[in-house]
């Protein structure tokens, strides 16, 4: 019997003993049957009149059974509540050990939880020290929890942080999982990784995949264990298989620099292609955005490097260093020259200046300088637009360039600089999809949408926009048919379950600013030496 309700049995004694001295004399039967019949009337009109102690007493009664009173758990639980309605925190402690047990009522060990921690609050002394011995002599998963919450959070004590991580700790040894877990983090957080490593490695051997990212960084860096840079990408790799992002940005990182392992350009750019859309840290798209940049691992991309760097900044001091150096090293670079002109491009709308800057691209053998030049001469807004040299130029920048193919297929479908020929126009719509182009993503899953030129398939189009909005690069009518995807429930979609609050967001999308961002942030207003 735990000591709650060997408490209670004194308690409830106590109260006894003195109806029996109170009891009236003179009575036809026995003395003590006529006390305790008397005492048991009391105890129930006394309940019935609403008293709280006497219900909490008659609630004990009817649970282990008292003499006249048969043992009925049912009862027990409906005087006990009555008692609880009146926050009496010894009945709120016993109708938490019913819910616990299953006990005239249907076992709810959450609300149980919530109740013990009730009673708690309120001042009951029984539910420390009876979990604290069920923890103990009985390894109780659920004692240890609630205790482990009640120091944490100083429910009728005070807050113990040590005592805490005690129970945390008890729980986790008892082999619970989720508590083996969070003392693990707790643990890793707390920079304790001597401590922390073996309950982490246990973890991610049981396929945990936070835990595998954790242990394959101690490994990494040799913190807690002994260095081990091969195994800790194996375990980085059983994280990215179980779904970790931060696991993929610190592959690519490793791959990209040959940290460890050599250099393997391809492993690179899938680990950061797969992690930068949702990396917190802006690593992962700055490293995109240099193997765009240089063509590692990829096919050379200006474009779709400019945009990944524009992804990859923030307020923070790391970025401004990122950038500062990086803009510092490339002075002449090819890359900067190109950035350059799409600043004049973009924020001053100087043609000619641009033009300048894309001749010098253009020169270094970079097909988006070619690309450049075409689509600032095929801009009405440009004095010396040229619609036949932009269609001459782009197709000569196709081969190398997703963006001149999707420039290309708008020229077709729109007869300008050529004759109109929807099905080339679809030709170089595709090619430029196919290497993630994102306005060619966008205007083709357009044309899937609406059956325009092309077989109407909604699947298809919401698969193309989402592969756009991977980038962070939908525009808002592609947006919106996303939204539109949702309402109609297409099961090509991941989260279906959110439905209104994706359309909602989706509805909310406005043009992508952040390479007009970068360009102004960085400032290429001085002139390079040309």
């Amino acid at each position: 019997m735990c000591k709650t309700i060997l408490y209670i049995i004194l308690f409830c004694v106590s109260f006894y003993l003195k109806a029996q001295n109170n009891a009236p004399q003179g009575s036809s039967q026995p003395a003590a049957v006529s006390q305790y019949t008397d005492s048991i009337a009391k105890m129930r009109a006394s309940a019935t009149q609403g008293d709280p102690i006497s219900q909490t007493i008659l609630g004990f009664w009817y649970y282990y059974g008292f003499d006249t009173i048969s043992q009925d758990y049912k009862q027990a639980v409906y005087w006990w509540d009555l008692a609880a309605k009146q926050k009496n925190a010894d009945a709120i402690a016993n109708l938490g050990y019913c819910y616990q047990r299953g006990h005239g009522v249907e076992a709810d060990s959450a609300y149980a939880f919530k109740l013990f921690e009730s009673a708690a609050s309120r001042g009951s002394r029984n539910v420390i020290p009876m979990h604290d011995e069920l923890a103990r002599q009985q390894k109780s998963v659920f004692s240890a929890l609630l205790l482990k919450d009640i120091y944490q959070r100083g429910l009728g004590t005070k807050k113990d942080s040590k005592k805490s991580e005690e129970y945390l700790a008890m729980a986790a040894s008892y082999g619970h999982e989720p508590s083996m877990y969070d003392y693990a983090m707790q643990l890793y957080n707390s920079k304790q990784y001597d401590l922390s490593a073996p309950w982490l490695k246990k973890l991610a051997d049981k396929g945990n995949a936070p835990c595998a990212l954790a242990y394959g960084l101690q490994l990494f860096e040799g913190k807690g264990v002994g260095q081990d840079k091969a195994k800790a990408v194996d375990y980085l790799k059983r994280a990215v298989d179980g779904g970790n992002n931060s696991a993929a940005v610190n592959l690519g990182r490793i791959y990209y620099e040959g940290d460890g392992v050599e250099k393997d350009g391809e492993k690179a750019f899938k680990y950061l292609k797969k992690s930068a859309p949702n990396d917190r840290t802006r690593r992962a798209p700055w490293l995109l955005a240099m193997c765009y940049k240089d063509a590692v691992g990829t096919k050379q991309d200006y474009s779709l490097a400019a945009l990944w760097m524009a992804e990859s900044i923030d307020d923070s001091r790391e970025c401004r260093q990122r950038l500062d150096q990086f803009f510092g090293d490339d002075n002449e670079g090819t890359f900067t020259q190109y950035l350059r002109g799409l600043y004049r491009y973009h924020i001053d709308q100087s043609f000619s200046d641009a033009m300048s800057y894309f001749k010098i691209v253009e020169k270094g053998q970079v097909a988006e300088g070619t690309t450049m030049t075409a689509l600032c001469l095929s801009d009405s807004r440009n004095p010396k637009a040229s619609i036949k040299k932009a269609f001459r130029l782009f197709t000569k920048a196709a081969p190398d360039s997703p963006t001149a193919c999707f420039y290309l297929s708008q020229l077709y479908a729109e007869g300008k600089g050529v004759t109109k020929d929807n099905v080339k126009a679809m030709e170089y719509l595709k090619l430029a999809a196919e290497s993630d182009q994102p306005l060619a993503l966008c205007a083709l899953g357009d044309r899937y949408m609406t059956g325009n030129g092309i077989p109407k398939d909604i699947t298809m189009a919401a698969k193309l926009y989402l592969r756009a909005e991977q980038m962070h690069q939908l525009t808002p009518e592609a947006a919106r048919n996303l939204a539109k995807c949702y309402e109609l429930k297409v099961t090509a979609l991941p989260d279906l379950n959110k439905a209104e609050e994706r359309i909602k967001a989706l509805n909310d999308i406005k043009n992508n600013e952040r390479l007009n961002t970068l360009l102004a942030r960085v400032s290429f207003k001085k002139d390079a030496k040309q």
